[in-house]
């Protein structure tokens, strides 16, 4: 089993030909990512165990930053947010394999514009990085963890309302999320008041 570390370890394998991907970026931008992009979407992967995921954000990053564009996404945060929720709703009460398939990848790339958008609406309207920047210091444990723990949350909220239709298929997927985080967030402080030292090695530290 990869567990939930597989995405590090492919970062460290792409940084291997990161050279390469500077020097695409470099002459052509960010387009020839579009093509990578596409093929995750259907499904076809040229590179196997997680690496084509960590290769095309890797490589998007990189050329964000080497091309210095700048995700001010703020003023569509209500577009994104609607998009995310229509794309969780069908992604769920889609039926056909394909699309389904299709629709769950499509609410990734959503998922990831409706995250940024908000996060930098909230901190330009109420300024919360002063009240989140404590997540900073465990947004690695939360990482490790919140995988292991998925399987449990999605079975109680799932057996919590046996009625499924489509507005609860929509509410459960953001249920499960945020329940999970939620109990990332008592663990480690659990773990913190009990044993700091542990916690502290288990974040990385010495």
């Amino acid at each position: 089993m990869d567990g939930p570390l597989w995405f590090i370890r492919n970062l460290y394998i792409v940084m291997l030909i990161s050279p390469i991907i500077y020097a695409l970026i470099k002459r052509m931008k960010i387009w020839w990512l579009i093509p990578f992009l596409l093929l995750w979407i259907l499904g076809f992967s040229i590179f196997k165990n997680g690496i084509m995921i960590a290769f095309i954000f890797f490589s998007l990053g990189a050329g964000l930053s080497i091309c210095k564009h700048h995700l001010v996404i703020d003023k569509h945060v209500v577009l994104f947010s609607l998009l995310f929720c229509l794309t969780i709703i069908l992604r769920y009460n889609f039926h056909h394999e394909s699309i389904s398939f299709i629709l769950s990848k499509i609410n990734i790339l959503t998922g990831i514009l409706f995250s940024i958008s908000f996060a930098t609406y909230m901190n330009k309207r109420w300024k919360i990085d002063s009240y989140t920047q404590f997540l900073g210091s465990i947004s690695f444990f939360i990482y490790c963890l919140h995988d292991l723990m998925l399987p449990f949350i999605k079975t109680f909220w799932i057996n919590f309302y046996k009625n499924h239709n489509i507005l609860f298929n929509g509410w459960m997927y953001i249920g499960v999320i945020i329940t999970d985080i939620c109990l990332c967030i008592l663990i480690y402080f659990i773990l913190r008041k009990i044993s700091p030292q542990i916690t502290t090695i288990l974040l990385g530290g010495r």
